[in-house]
């Protein structure tokens, strides 16, 4: 059984909004790191920032669609 949640009269899955919300975290992120010149140490941004999407995507799932 998935969480489904209303917006605007449409249903739509839980777990679509935890990915949409982990891009968006992961461009902020992005820019946190930018600003702090921490993301030249980033050896394979191809990889990381992929990586960050899941795991801000997955971690915010649990948090709040897992029961």
């Amino acid at each position: 059984m998935s969480t489904e949640i209303q917006i605007l009269g449409a249903y739509f899955p839980g777990w679509i909004l935890a990915v949409l919300a982990g891009i968006v975290l992961t461009a902020v992120t992005k820019s946190v790191l930018h600003l702090l010149r921490l993301d030249r140490y980033i050896l394979l941004p191809l990889l990381f920032y992929p990586g960050l999407i899941l795991l801000w995507s997955g971690g915010l799932w649990i948090l709040l669609f897992a029961s």
